[in-house]
């Protein structure tokens, strides 16, 4: 992949040349880029995060990649274009993070720049043997257990508190809270706005619409946020959440039931 800009940049730099192997070799399996942020791909390919920079930064010159300047909030990560940042402040004086709702400032946000497929990346074919679910699977590194092969109607949950739930996949049941899911405001010490908005999925049985009790104008980002929790946490790459025409709201594709 990549193999004539590879070259290019390794000559180029050639202090580089082991950083961009491993990073081409990472994207050969991706397959495609959605959003790239350099330290977590630093991490995962265990890398100097300067290095990885360096690497992104020449794969985005040739036009493989496309840089996106970005400002993330200092507590839970949540990142957004510059540019709409600068365009709420702009029109509305303010601009609260989707993710924990606190307003953001210039001491609560942090200038980074991440990366996606640019205009020339290549069409790849895949010549993996494995099943593409179970590749995307092992990119995703799962959280919970997840047996090969299972997709979101595999999976059922129920609450048993506001703050438990119990998930059955095969048979097996696994009782598990918030934190365990990954939605817990570490500052606050409590379940984030994701876990309330699974919460309301339940009791509308995997169905959310306008005329929910629970229905908000911040529940599209919520719900972008809360499908990308569970898409780690499950380890499966396909969307959890689906639009529905017919009722102009938002399905979960597994069952889901509040506390009995």
């Amino acid at each position: 992949m990549f193999s004539t800009e590879c070259v290019r940049l390794a000559k180029q730099q050639p202090d580089l040349a082991v950083a961009i192997q491993k990073i081409s070799d990472q994207f050969q399996k991706m397959g495609t880029a959605e959003i790239i942020r350099p330290a977590d791909l630093a991490c995962f390919l265990d890398l100097d995060q300067n290095q990885v920079r360096a690497v992104l930064e020449g794969f985005s010159s040739t036009g493989l990649l496309r840089a996106e300047a970005m400002v993330e909030c200092t507590h839970c990560g949540m990142a957004v274009l510059r540019s709409d940042y600068e365009q709420s402040y702009e029109e509305d004086g303010e601009y609260c993070c989707t993710g924990c709702e606190r307003r953001l400032g210039s001491d609560t946000i942090q200038a980074i720049t991440t990366y996606r497929c640019g205009t020339k990346w290549p069409k790849i074919p895949s010549n993996s043997t494995s099943k593409p679910d179970t590749v995307k699977r092992k990119l995703l590194t799962p959280q919970f257990n997840t047996p090969v092969g299972t997709t979101w109607s595999d999976i059922k949950m129920r609450f048993t508190t506001g703050e438990t739930l119990t998930i059955t996949i095969n048979g097996r049941h696994t009782k598990v809270n918030y934190s365990d899911m990954g939605m817990k405001d570490a500052r606050a010490h409590k379940a984030t706005k994701q876990w309330k908005l699974l919460n309301d999925f339940a009791d509308g049985h995997g169905s959310l619409t306008w005329d929910s009790s629970e229905a908000t104008r911040h529940n599209q980002k919520r719900r972008e946020i809360l499908s990308k929790n569970l898409k780690d946490y499950f380890g499966i790459d396909d969307d959890p959440i689906e639009y529905v025409q017919a009722t102009k709201g938002w399905r979960i594709k597994f069952e889901i039931n509040p506390v009995s």
